[in-house]
């Protein structure tokens, strides 16, 4: 898939018009359902943490014959991350726990 396209292969304009849920909404429709929400992030949080991993083992293994080839992979993954690779699109995370039920 192209840059700035949808999985359907049009442009991103085609996606724009489409009315996405804001994080805000997503939590009644989940609750709706019977559905808590146990935990709530936005897609920062889990860019961070994807490449918080391979930069904590390069601090660790700087020589490691990987090395160079982790570092680049990370350096374009966050590139390619703060400068929209996502563009309007976007994307948070919910999880969610349903209570037992008695009986």
């Amino acid at each position: 898939m192209g840059r700035g396209s949808s999985p359907g292969g049009s442009s991103t304009s085609a996606w724009s018009s489409r009315a996405l849920p804001a994080r805000a909404a997503a939590r009644p429709r989940a609750l709706a359902v019977g559905f808590r929400p146990l935990w709530v992030e936005a897609a920062d949080a889990f860019e961070s943490g994807f490449l918080a991993d391979a930069e904590e083992w390069l601090l660790t293994h700087p020589d490691h014959v990987r090395a160079e080839a982790v570092r680049a992979c990370a350096d374009d993954h966050r590139q390619r991350w703060l400068h929209g690779y996502r563009n309007n699109f976007g994307f948070g995370y919910m999880t969610l726990g349903r209570p037992k039920l008695n009986g």
